[in-house]
């Protein structure tokens, strides 16, 4: 369960810059708990790429996945964590950290950039991102070519965790595609917004890919509202 950031605290900053400013807050507690969760579900192997996921725009899913993904930057010993921004169709993830590259995954398949050309660091973790470009054509043939197996494949053995941001599933397959490279996968929902069916669907389509799903987050959740009540009313 990752708690609701109020309204007025929404508009003074970022979610995802609060891993940053206040360490403490119950919101950076649930990121710290989760990525817990996940090293020690399997201690003999924790998972290296992990997949967020979730049925629809809006749950919360690229906020948790870069507050995530800092807060791992931060807590390891090298630094040497990345995400990968994988919406071709409308990536995000590098605006909403302040970058602004001018190359992505699409220029490094095609040759026309280096990994290292194509990487952009947050300087405020040190978190590696590997951007996408908006407009990319045909992103699931893209997502699915030798190109990504070799990519994640190298990346594997240079990352101590890789963490995809994919595009919701409820209109595109993108998301199916890049569950065959996930160790594992967390399922976003947001409290009160996403809807049961539209959940259920989801989790279907991932697990019928063969998706490895290592729980559900709960997202936005109002703690003192939610103790009234379960999530199984909406």
């Amino acid at each position: 369960i990752v708690p609701r950031i109020g309204a007025s605290e929404r508009r003074r900053r970022n979610v995802h810059d609060i891993v940053f400013q206040d360490a403490n807050s119950p919101y950076v507690e649930a990121i710290r708990s989760l990525r817990t969760s996940l090293l020690v579900a399997n201690e003999d192997a924790p998972p290296k790429v992990v997949l967020i996921a979730s049925s629809q725009p809006g749950d919360g899913k690229s906020s948790l996945a870069i507050s995530l993904a800092r807060l791992s930057a931060i807590a390891s010993l090298d630094g040497r964590v990345l995400l990968i921004d994988g919406d071709l169709r409308k990536p995000s993830v590098a605006q909403r950290i302040g970058a602004k590259p001018t190359k992505g995954l699409i220029h490094l398949f095609s040759g026309e950039a280096t990994l290292d050309e194509v990487i952009v660091t947050d300087e405020k973790s040190g978190l590696h991102v590997l951007p996408a470009n908006a407009g990319t054509p045909n992103p699931p043939e893209l997502l699915n070519s030798t190109h990504m197996r070799d990519l994640l494949a190298d990346l594997r053995s240079s990352y101590e965790m890789i963490i995809i941001d994919s595009p919701a599933l409820g209109a595109v397959s993108d998301a199916r595609v890049l569950a065959h490279y996930a160790d594992t996968t967390l399922f976003v929902i947001r409290w009160e917004g996403t809807k049961q069916h539209a959940a259920i669907e989801a989790v279907k389509q991932l697990a019928s890919a063969g998706a490895r799903i290592s729980g559900i987050v709960l997202q936005q959740v109002n703690v003192r509202k939610s103790s009234g009540y379960g999530y199984r009313n909406h």
